[in-house]
């Protein structure tokens, strides 16, 4: 009786100690901010005090309302909760759920990776997540849609073969943060013919090929289009190689790595007819759209093999130097995707009567609708072929590339097309 008596006490006395008076709960943590909500487990006198301590020294609240506190955390790599207040009895209350808050655990953006499986007459489509070390994936769901998901290698591979509409769906995920707290998340998908891609596509795998000087420091009044066409470059590689959200806004002491961007092989690819004027898509090999476009006069569009180097929606147009705004005047309707030969792109257009001509200086034009669901469907880096071929587009890629020769495709540029864009 004794010996029971003894360890109850124990087991009490150990609860006692593992006891806490404040929970700490992590309710967001974005661009900086962190985001925290106190449960006072006790009947305080007054209101409770509430700082983190970091490397810096101590942290205030930027914002509080009732028991929600935000922080500025961006220079913190950890925090210590500071907290304190009496309870009725007078005794100081200072002991919260989590003692330490590490910032690395809650500062990671889950990354996806979309893809089709096209199989006879079923489309399989997988998603890989990417998510931090300690985050719970909890619900995984497309429009509303559950789909299957498994923990594969570190990553959440989900897949599913239900139809979806041609247009954009919602990949919608919820996750269970370190320290109690909870995130939705949601990405843009896009459907055509039932694959089903990341909206506006991936950037696909790519090495990059250093070119001197290797790294350069911006100067005052210096454009990006100046900076590329000085080293050889395009503007595409330094925006890739140097992650640079807007080309138009750089800076003067800002680091460039100067390099080429070279992409690999992706499933993606978009087939140019230049003696039907017309464009076939094709995913994994298969054809999924046929489009009609206009392309060069005489042979100002060449035969070539391409990628799409960078994309811009509204695109203004820089012709011999001069800046022409985002309007109908331009003629680059609504779309531009820039081609790793930076003297062609593809593009809508002002003038759909004129899809189906030989009526350009080299671009490749299409009605607007069209590109708009062609930069929809495909990424930075997806493949271009530009070839000269009688006959229709085949269902399958490699029916349609039977028997012509890369090697055989003109090497010559025009550069009637104007500056790079």
């Amino acid at each position: 009786m004794k010996k029971k008596a003894v360890l109850i006490l124990s087991i009490a006395f150990a609860f006692v100690a593992l006891s806490f008076d404040y929970k700490l709960t992590v309710v967001n943590f974005e661009e900086g901010k962190l985001t925290v909500s106190i449960d006072v487990l006790f009947t305080p006198i007054g209101t409770p005090s509430f700082y983190f301590y970091g490397p810096t020294g101590f942290v205030k609240p930027s914002s509080s309302t009732t028991n929600i506190y935000e922080f500025n955390v961006r220079e913190h790599d950890f925090l210590i909760p500071l907290l304190y207040a009496k309870n009725y009895y007078g005794r100081v209350m200072t002991k919260a759920n989590h003692t330490v808050i590490d910032i690395d655990l809650l500062y990671h953006s889950p990354q996806i990776t979309v893809m089709s499986d096209i199989k006879k007459n079923v489309v399989y489509k997988y998603i890989k997540l990417d998510i931090g070390k300690a985050w719970e994936l909890t619900s995984l769901n497309i429009d509303g849609t559950p789909i299957v998901w498994f923990e594969r290698d570190g990553h959440i591979v989900a897949f599913t073969k239900e139809n979806f509409k041609n247009g954009i769906h919602r990949l919608n995920a919820t996750f269970n943060l370190p320290y109690g707290g909870k995130k939705s998340m949601t990405w843009e998908l896009f459907s055509l013919n039932d694959v089903i891609v990341k909206y506006r596509g991936d950037v696909m795998p790519y090495i990059v090929e250093d070119v001197k000087p290797y790294e350069y420091r911006v100067k005052s009044g210096e454009t990006l289009w100046e900076i590329a066409h000085r080293f050889g470059v395009r503007v595409g590689d330094l925006i890739l190689i140097n992650d640079i959200k807007d080309p138009k806004v750089i800076y003067a002491g800002q680091r460039l790595k100067i390099g080429r961007v070279k992409f690999i092989d992706n499933p993606t690819v978009i087939v140019v007819n230049l003696r039907t004027a017309r464009m076939g898509l094709y995913y994994d090999g298969e054809l999924l759209k046929v489009y009609p476009i206009a392309i060069g006069r005489g042979d100002s569009t060449p035969p070539g093999k391409y990628w799409i180097l960078r994309k811009e929606i509204n695109p203004a147009l820089y012709w011999y130097g001069e800046y022409i705004a985002p309007s109908p005047v331009n003629g680059l309707g609504t779309r531009y995707l820039q081609l790793s030969n930076p003297e062609y792109g593809i593009h809508g257009t002002s003038k759909p009567w004129e899809i189906g001509r030989r009526i350009s200086h080299g671009c490749i034009r299409m009605l607007n609708h069209d590109v708009e669901e062609l930069d929809s469907f495909a990424g930075v880096g997806s493949t271009v072929i530009a070839i000269s071929i009688d006959k229709d587009f085949k269902k399958h890629l490699v029916d349609m590339l039977e028997g012509y020769s890369f090697g055989k495709m003109a090497k010559k540029t025009s550069r009637a097309s104007g500056a790079e864009r």
